[in-house]
């Protein structure tokens, strides 16, 4: 009963970054949850197995590190919040052309 309860704990913890990027709505998220699952289950398989007890550990931390950095980066929304800002500082984009 307890090793149940852990694994529910240590997959919910697993999982943080993947209910992140569905709840910001990134981008990039089916890309994010399938990282995430995919580096768990790998990561779970190989750490099961005894040869590769620390190489199943580094690829679970490692794929955790990386989809937890990745939902909170989304290129397509910082674009567009930069051309934004720019057309909001130039007024638009259309200034100092004058009528030709």
């Amino acid at each position: 009963m307890e090793i149940l309860f852990f694994l529910i704990v240590a997959a919910a913890i697993y999982l943080i970054p993947t209910f992140i990027a569905l709840a910001r709505k990134h981008t990039y998220r089916v890309a994010i949850v399938l990282t995430s699952i995919v580096g768990g289950l790998v990561g779970a398989f190989l750490y099961l197995s005894v040869f590769f007890l620390f190489i199943g550990v580094l690829v679970w931390v490692v794929c955790w590190l990386v989809t937890l950095i990745w939902c909170f980066v989304d290129p397509k929304k910082a674009a567009r919040a930069a051309q934004q800002s720019d057309s909001a500082v130039t007024g638009g984009g259309d200034q100092g052309q004058g009528d030709r």
